[in-house]
């Protein structure tokens, strides 16, 4: 916040990154900074990806999110045609991010240009930080990551505990030497 001045310029090229700005951009809708978080939901909504929708969702339908940034985010699932947001079930649509992940199908995905693959991470310390993992382990990861916040929203769904079981034996078979 205390650098206005490079706000456009900084939106415009994480517009422009595209997909590969998903990864870090998602991970950031866990921060509690109202102001930068509704940035970074309009930005989630103008790249248009359908990887987005579990976490604003999320967003649009918490109870413990500022209603600007629960408008922004319901703005943003609008523009990216996703449906009513307030018909959207987030817990199912992270199991269903979960899925897509197990089956190599996201739009999330490791950038091939680097040697490691980046899981990014959000903490209200840190900022947003990242982990280095084998490329190959990557959507493993991620798809044990979204069933967890899916079991977060909705601690009754049985298929995501299973998922994440399957997911977390794919990554030890996935792990290479």
């Amino acid at each position: 916040s205390s650098k206005r001045e490079y706000q456009p310029a900084i939106r415009r090229a994480l517009r422009d990154f595209g997909r590969l700005a998903l990864n870090p951009l998602t991970a950031a809708t866990s921060m509690k900074d109202d102001q930068t978080l509704t940035t970074v939901v309009a930005i989630l909504g103008d790249i248009g990806y359908d990887a987005a929708v579990p976490y604003l969702a999320r967003l649009a339908n918490g109870k413990d999110i500022p209603q600007g940034v629960r408008s922004a985010a319901a703005q943003a699932l609008t523009q990216m045609g996703a449906g009513d947001p307030g018909k959207l079930n987030a817990a199912e649509l992270f199991y269903n991010l979960a899925e897509k992940f197990y089956y190599n199908t996201s739009t999330i995905t490791a950038d091939s240009r680097n040697p490691s693959a980046f899981i990014w991470y959000w903490d209200d310390q840190k900022g947003l930080y990242k982990k280095d993992v084998p490329p190959q382990i990557f959507n493993d990861i991620m798809a044990m990551r979204s069933c967890e916040e899916s079991l977060r929203l909705d601690n009754s769904n049985k298929s995501a505990v299973s998922l994440w079981l399957a997911s977390d034996y794919k990554r030890e078979a996935d792990l290479p030497q």
